[in-house]
């Protein structure tokens, strides 16, 4: 299993300029974001563009990561979710269950975890 691990170091454009890498690759390959300075879920849908069809996202987007200066969590699997939902991406995934397991989370935990969608909550599909 091939993993991409991407810390928001390298270029915006740099899947962008890959188009079908996944498709491509001989191993199987996810990819696994963090969102420390905020890019991690434009950079999930930029591997969406380029092929991607496996993602390791936390519940809440807590975590770290003992290689990047201040890491903070994988990107939330709520965020990822969402984007996904929004763009007619079929995950497998309940959004609402997500978001309900990020909040437990953050009361275990005593903090609000960083995860965007579970702070705010879904917001209604126009068809809905």
């Amino acid at each position: 299993m091939t993993v991409i691990e991407i810390v928001e170091v390298a270029p915006r454009d740099g899947l962008q300029n890959e188009p079908g890498i996944f498709n491509t690759a001989p191993l199987p390959m996810r990819v696994h974001l963090h969102d420390t300075r905020g890019p991690g879920i434009a950079d999930a849908w930029a591997a969406v563009q380029a092929g991607a069809a496996t993602f390791d996202a936390s519940i809440g987007g807590i975590g770290g990561c003992p290689f990047a200066p201040n890491a903070s969590g994988n990107i939330a699997t709520e965020d990822l979710l969402y984007l996904l939902e929004r763009s007619g991406v079929a995950s497998g995934w309940n959004l609402d269950r997500t978001i309900v397991a990020a909040r437990w989370l953050g009361e275990q935990m005593g903090r609000t975890p960083p995860g965007a969608v579970g702070r705010a909550g879904s917001f209604p599909m126009r068809d809905q």
